[in-house]
């Protein structure tokens, strides 16, 4: 099993975390291989350019 951590870039300047889980891979019955993934969302977010005094010292906090 491999664990991956993804971050993604929102509209508000935010970033959104989420976590990818990659189980392998099996073959199906077409011969095809199909990769057995799934996601998390982790409900945390990142400010990417903090402009108040308030954003500033959360990001220090973490």
């Amino acid at each position: 099993m491999k664990i991956s951590l993804s971050q993604r870039k929102l509209k508000d300047g935010r970033i959104s975390l989420s976590i990818e889980f990659y189980r392998g891979s099996e073959i199906t019955e077409d011969g095809k291989r199909k990769h057995l993934r799934s996601f998390e969302n982790l409900d945390s977010y990142l400010i990417s350019d903090p402009k108040t005094a308030k954003e500033k010292k959360k990001i220090k906090k973490l």
